[in-house]
């Protein structure tokens, strides 16, 4: 016998439901003609055109709508995610009509009382979830980490690997950004890098980068540290949540693009355990946002800059290859530098 779904996912999967066929009720009966409007309406159409009006309703509503439905039903991982989108397009759509065609139903409140219900639920059920994350350390307080004497060195592979590598909407994201940013500051724009760490510690090889939640679905992963992107509240969602890794014998995505590297480094030796509580002592700042106060966005660079700067490695003179850029580098290190004016260091010395 099937499971029963928990409350708030129940009355998720029955709204999806229900707006979506009533969406595509409403887009079947405009294409075919079984819908009639009034005249006065529908010469506000697009075109004058019912047809075109039920393939956009077709499309941004029952859509979307059917896709929250089926991940609901399986319970996916990005089932939340899915449901708030579903619910944005539909109050977007209730705005959108309300603005054409100038009549007002119970209807339009009722639907979009029900997206936002959607978008409600969305967020807080993915708050309920989310991964265990090694670290109950304060974020503002770090302490020294004290290498065991006669340790080896550890070794350090830096990789710089172009953003977006792989895919294509990330890299033609990022080209607008630096585009954007090059004008600005009155230059020619550059190539953006992802930089992330192999460290191999008493042999033991650990892959550390940030990246997005959903962007691995291993469970055992290596999760030290999670944080929200772009917005604090939409971290609640687990497709608005990053993740730091110190993840053993891990995979590094995307490494056969890496540019110019490994760039081989080593540092004073810090026991495996060390590193992850080191790495778990970063404080959550907003993927995207500079609360530093550091000229540059927290990013995925920052955390690889700061881990160096607190490894007492030369991070400020590491450079990404020839003409390019690493945005939130310089954010790793000011954090590193304020932290460092404060306490001793990561590691100390091996006699």
């Amino acid at each position: 016998m099937a499971r029963r779904l928990p409350g708030r996912a129940g009355l998720t999967l029955a709204l999806v439901v229900l707006c979506g066929l009533s969406a595509w009720f409403g887009a079947i009966g405009l294409v075919s003609g079984t819908l009639p409007l009034d005249a006065a309406v529908q010469a506000r159409l697009p075109g004058r055109s019912p047809v075109l009006g039920g393939l956009a309703l077709g499309l941004v509503v029952a859509g979307p709508m059917s896709v929250a439905a089926v991940l609901a039903l399986r319970r996916h991982p990005r089932r939340e995610p899915a449901s708030v989108a579903a619910g944005i397009l539909l109050v977007g759509w209730i705005v959108v009509e309300l603005s054409i065609i100038r009549q007002f139903s119970w209807l339009q409140p009722t639907c979009a009382g029900a997206g936002l219900a959607l978008i409600g639920l969305g967020i807080r059920s993915g708050d309920r979830r989310g991964p265990i994350v090694a670290t109950s350390r304060s974020d503002s307080a770090p302490a020294a980490v004290v290498s065991p004497r006669g340790a080896a060195r550890l070794e350090i592979e830096l990789y710089w690997i172009p953003l977006g590598a792989g895919g294509r909407l990330v890299a033609r994201c990022g080209r607008i950004y630096e585009s954007w940013q090059a004008r600005r500051q009155h230059r020619r724009p550059s190539s953006l890098y992802h930089a992330a760490l192999i460290v191999s510690s008493d042999g033991i090889p650990f892959v550390i980068e940030m990246a997005p939640e959903w962007s691995v679905s291993t469970p055992d992963r290596g999760v030290v540290r999670t944080g929200p992107v772009g917005l604090r509240m939409l971290g609640r969602l687990r497709a608005f949540r990053y993740e730091v890794r110190c993840w053993r014998d891990g995979r590094l995505p995307d490494i056969d693009y890496a540019v110019q590297s490994p760039r081989r480094l080593s540092a004073p030796a810090v026991a495996p355990e060390q590193l992850i509580s080191t790495l778990g002592q970063l404080p959550g700042f907003v993927w995207g946002r500079d609360e530093l106060a550091a000229g540059e966005m927290w990013n995925s660079n920052s955390v690889i800059a700061w881990l160096l700067a607190r490894l007492e490695l030369p991070a400020a003179a590491m450079q990404p290859p020839d003409g390019g850029r690493a945005p939130g580098w310089q954010a790793g290190l000011v954090l590193a530098e304020r932290q460092r004016s404060q306490h001793r260091p990561v590691h100390d010395p091996v006699g």
